[in-house]
């Protein structure tokens, strides 16, 4: 009999990918049937919402709400993949202000913002995924598509860091949004941490996290 709900909250890992979550659920609790409403980066950890059997047929309509994140984000570099994963491919001093960082933050969310995935990325390349075409050296160019920036916190900015609250649309790439902040500061950024605290209604705090549905299936 199937213990859990048809939609299921995960506290993802860090260094786990979306795929390897849904293959530890099968495998504790024998459900064939389950999809996840909205990938997270190997990199990234917190909210995944999985759907069991008959809940993947309600996945696709989760996947439009938008997302709230904890990020912490570096300034002063940036890598092949945005993120701390990559080779740093340059550097650039930081001489902004925390006046410069909110007045650039606050026309990110007053304009249009059209932001070009990462290349190493799951977004898909004529059938292909882009990660895949970047590991092989192979050209290719990634369309620039409009996303919005809703809301934001600031939780610190200290020593080049900025650890931010931000609440985006569907599509939104978090990393893509680093970089795309140290330009607009004359600089360079990179993406050092991620967690997902929500989609929509539904909250990080919520989740189980694998071992208890590990637990649940073996007590």
């Amino acid at each position: 009999m199937n213990k859990l709900p048809e939609i299921l909250l995960i506290d993802k890992p860090k260094h786990w990918t979306s795929n390897d979550v849904i293959r530890k659920i099968k495998s504790i609790t024998k459900i064939k049937k389950i999809g996840h409403a909205g990938t997270l980066d190997p990199l990234a950890s917190g909210l995944l919402i999985l759907g069991l059997n008959d809940g993947t047929k309600k996945l696709t309509s989760l996947i439009t709400k938008s997302k709230k994140y904890l990020a912490i984000i570096h300034f002063g570099y940036y890598t092949s993949t945005f993120d701390n994963e990559g080779e740093v491919l340059g550097y650039k001093s930081v001489i902004f202000q925390l006046s410069d960082l909110i007045k650039t933050l606050d026309k990110i969310i007053n304009n249009p913002y059209f932001q070009v995935p990462p290349k190493y990325s799951a977004i898909s390349i004529n059938g292909k995924r882009a990660y895949e075409l970047a590991r092989k050296n192979i050209n290719f160019t990634i369309e620039p598509k409009e996303v919005k920036l809703f809301s934001y916190k600031i939780i610190s900015f200290n020593n080049n860091e900025l650890v931010v609250e931000i609440d985006v649309s569907k599509g939104f790439y978090v990393r893509s949004f680093a970089y795309d902040l140290g330009i607009k500061l004359n600089t360079y950024a990179n993406l050092a941490e991620l967690k997902r605290i929500s989609i929509g209604e539904f909250l990080l705090e919520d989740a189980f996290k694998i071992k208890d549905i590990y637990d649940l299936y073996n007590r």
